[in-house]
């Protein structure tokens, strides 16, 4: 059984032997069949193993263009539903990840600092906080807690968002919250095909 370590995630943006630029064949072969599948007759598609997604865009070969979850925060009673996975094929390991609790951001700084990763700050809205020389993203919230009511249109929490019900801001950077890891090369494979 093969394990997808997200430290080695992190570190590489590998994620159980799968990388960017697998077809959804090679994805298969490294963890198995999918938990779910989305319809792949528009411009991309994606396998979903529980909240692990990878998407696939369909004009490219059908190769992975992102690997993600953004589902970290611990806003449902089924958090650990959001983090862990487990087929016949493969497992996650989460590390320094745990269901049922806040991922604070001076935390993710300790760990890659003892973990020796190189990291830089974004601190743009509708950008990730944190990017490593791996590809992969950290993304974080300031909101808490975290509410599920909509207020139109945003990619993600994001920081700087209007506040909901009973949120408050976050105003030590220290404590924002971790919602996404990931990784992609959409606006690279874009800037191939024009």
């Amino acid at each position: 059984m093969t394990t997808a370590n997200i430290a080695h995630f992190i570190k590489s943006g590998t994620f159980g032997g799968v990388r960017l630029g697998m077809t959804e064949a090679e994805v298969i072969g490294c963890l198995g069949t999918p938990d779910w599948r989305s319809d792949s007759k528009g411009e991309a598609f994606m396998f979903s193993y529980g909240q692990w997604e990878i998407h696939f865009l369909t004009k490219n070969s059908g190769k992975a263009f992102l690997i993600h979850n953004d589902h970290l925060l611990y806003d449902c009673i089924n958090h650990d539903e959001m983090l862990q996975f487990q087929n016949s094929t493969f497992k996650i390991d989460l590390d320094f990840i745990k269901p049922f609790a806040h991922v604070r951001l001076k935390e993710v700084i300790t760990w890659l600092k003892r973990e020796k990763v190189p990291f830089s700050f974004q601190d743009k809205d509708y950008e990730p906080l944190l990017k490593l020389e791996s590809g992969v993203y950290l993304d974080f919230t300031d909101t808490e807690p975290i509410s599920t009511k909509d207020s139109g249109f945003h990619w993600g929490p994001g920081r700087q968002q209007d506040l909901q019900e009973n949120e408050t801001r976050i105003e030590n950077s220290g404590n924002l919250i971790l919602y996404a890891i990931g990784i992609s090369n959409l606006q690279e494979v874009l800037s191939n095909e024009l």
